[in-house]
């Protein structure tokens, strides 16, 4: 099962700040929030994606490299979503509308006058 995209979205603050406290205050939760979701997304991915201790938080190789991608898949699939609802509110798409029109009675000469 892929990871929420809210989830994806807090461990990128996270990945910059390096921080639970900060990140938790930047994204507007508390931190033990934060670091159940982070959990959580580390046991869907089935990987560490941050090295804890008392002092410091490192990305590992795997959050590096997740910090790096996400962001434009968050973007695409953000794009995909106002696309869906751009359409369900009729405003995607192009209408033509055409009109011909239609000549008047075809005047047909005589055979005699060649």
């Amino acid at each position: 099962m892929a990871p929420d995209t809210v989830s994806l979205r807090y461990f990128l603050v996270l990945a910059q700040e390096l921080n639970f406290t900060r990140a938790a205050a930047r994204i507007g939760i508390a931190q033990p929030a934060l670091s159940a979701r982070i959990r959580r997304l580390e046991a869907e991915l089935g990987t560490a994606l941050l090295v804890r201790n008392t002092r410091s938080v490192v990305l590992t190789t795997a959050g590096a490299a997740l910090a790096e991608s996400a962001p434009p898949a968050l973007a695409a699939l953000d794009r995909a979503w106002e696309t869906a609802r751009s359409a369900a509110a009729g405003q995607l798409g192009t209408l033509r509308i055409g009109s011909a029109s239609a000549p008047g009675p075809r005047r047909r000469r005589p055979w005699w006058t060649g």
